[in-house]
């Protein structure tokens, strides 16, 4: 069989099944129409139904008992409402990067899921921590600190921060 003939055949096929999936045959020929009734309306980007409520930035003292060492790590603390009338259900990736006089220090991700993996309830509030690997290891260094943290919810930028320099009493607020 020839290539363009073989090529002929193989569209044929696919815009029939184009037809029949869509509903159109002779008899219901208007299957534009049906196409256009069915076709998903556009919905409201998921990131308008959260809404940043408070942040915290400073440096958190991580201390790592595997190899007895202290480091104050810039971290981000956000609190994010829905403030939608329904249950956030997706699991939204926020992922920061921490950059210290224009180098990259590390990134840092979380997941917007809770431990229990539930959904977000309207009008209630989570708290998400984001927390470089990379540090300090004399707190001396943080009044002198110069970083900055950007952060991406779903690959999109959501948000950049400075971080103050101060030493953060927990990781929550």
């Amino acid at each position: 069989m020839k290539k363009k003939t073989f090529e002929a055949i193989v569209c044929i096929f696919a815009a029939t099944a184009l037809l029949y999936l869509s509903g159109c045959s002779k008899e219901k020929p208007a299957c534009e129409a049906v196409v256009k009734e069915n076709a998903v309306k556009p919905q409201k980007p998921l990131l308008e139904s959260l809404e940043p409520v408070d942040f915290k930035t400073g440096f958190i003292e991580y201390r790592n008992i595997n190899n007895n060492t202290l480091l104050y790590q810039p971290a981000v603390l956000l609190k994010l409402k829905n403030i939608g009338t329904e249950e956030f259900p997706e699991n939204v990736k926020f992922m920061a990067t921490f950059i210290s006089n224009g180098e990259e220090w590390a990134t840092a991700t979380a997941n917007f899921r809770s431990p229990a993996d539930t959904p977000l309830q309207p009008g209630i509030v989570r708290q998400l921590r984001l927390q470089c690997s990379v540090g300090y290891k004399s707190y001396l260094s943080v009044p002198k600190a110069d970083v900055r943290c950007v952060i991406y919810a779903d690959d999109k930028k959501f948000k950049e921060v400075k971080i103050d320099s101060r030493i953060l009493p927990s990781n929550r607020f």
